[in-house]
């Protein structure tokens, strides 16, 4: 029987230790260097943040007033301005929507359609039902191309709007500021091209009695056709921003007087379209003399006869009358 010899204990075989990888250590090394400087980087960063976000201040006012403004073609400029007073801010209003909120020191300036605008102010937190805005203020035709300058003067109930001469504004908004702590509300790209809704057009020879214009002179078939015209024009109130009331006269006379003519003649139009329940605010009564006549060369054609004469030129006796505002028809 063959016999196992014994075997001696083994010992635990000997792993040699690895010898540290010096490359690897310094990559985590540099690992770790990025790390830290990362964290301080946003660190520093969210405090300098913080820090600016507590510096920031809403600013009341801003650059003073320009020189000279340049309005864009097609608009009109207009420069509100209050240097001195009381009373709290002053809401601007154009047409019912809001423009600034004036302190004393402030300006704000604007470019609005030329025709037709409505220009209001009020006490801020004194129109709650917000009245004045809706319902107050005067019509203004501002000067296409140039800026218009209106002051706010305070008073014990409330502020108005004052019109004021470029030289007089000029002088007065050297020391102020714009007014830059709120937002306007104004409509933005409007057309400011209201286009023709609707025109009637009139022979003054059915209106008046021969070179009269007057109200007591309106013939009684002129009255019936203003009646019937306000009628029409009707239909079209909600879509009219303004009419005009334009007053023509033919070349017979001197110029002066006929222009004179025709500014009463479209003055006279203007008050029979009120009866008519049109509100005035939105009527513009305008003469215009001998100018852009119907029919030319009158004179020439007839030198010696009066009559003939009379008769060429009765076209350019007349009076239109046109809407104006945005066309739905």
């Amino acid at each position: 029987m063959n016999k196992t010899l014994p075997t001696a204990p083994r010992k635990p075989a000997c792993i040699p230790r690895a010898t540290p990888d010096k490359n690897q250590e310094e990559k985590e090394m540099q690992q770790t260097l990025k790390t830290i400087l990362l964290a301080g980087v946003l660190a520093a960063s969210t405090a300098a943040t913080a820090q600016q976000g507590l510096a920031e201040r809403w600013q009341t006012f801003g650059a003073p007033a320009p020189a000279n403004e340049a309005v864009n073609s097609g608009w009109a400029g207009v420069m509100f301005y209050r240097s001195g007073g009381g009373g709290g801010a002053a809401n601007v209003y154009v047409n019912g929507e809001y423009l600034a909120s004036l302190l004393p020191g402030g300006y704000r300036y604007a470019e609005l359609c030329p025709y037709n605008q409505r220009l209001a102010t009020a006490y801020s937190g004194r129109d709650r039902a917000y009245n004045i805005k809706a319902n107050a203020g005067d019509f203004y035709d501002l000067p296409q191309g140039r800026v218009s300058f209106f002051r706010v003067v305070d008073g014990g109930g409330n502020p108005t709007l004052q019109a004021v001469d470029r030289a007089t504004a000029s002088r007065e908004l050297g020391q102020l500021r714009e007014q830059t702590h709120t937002l306007p509300r104004l409509e933005q790209n409007r057309n400011c091209s209201p286009e023709l809704v609707q025109q009637y057009n009139v022979d003054v020879s059915a209106l008046f009695k021969f070179n009269r214009s007057d109200y007591a002179s309106i013939l009684p078939d002129g009255k019936r056709q203003l009646k019937e015209i306000a009628a029409a024009a009707s239909q079209y109130r909600d879509a009219t921003s303004v009419i005009y009331i334009d007053g023509y006269a033919d070349p017979e006379g001197k110029p002066g007087y006929n222009q004179r003519l025709s500014q009463r003649r479209a003055q006279t139009v203007k008050r029979v379209m009120v009866e008519n329940g049109f509100p005035a605010s939105i009527l513009k009564a305008r003469g215009h003399g001998e100018n852009d006549p119907v029919v030319t060369g009158c004179r020439s054609r007839n030198p010696r006869n009066s009559a003939a004469r009379n008769e060429c030129n009765q076209p350019n006796r007349r009076v239109e009358i046109k809407l104006y505002g945005k066309n739905t028809h």
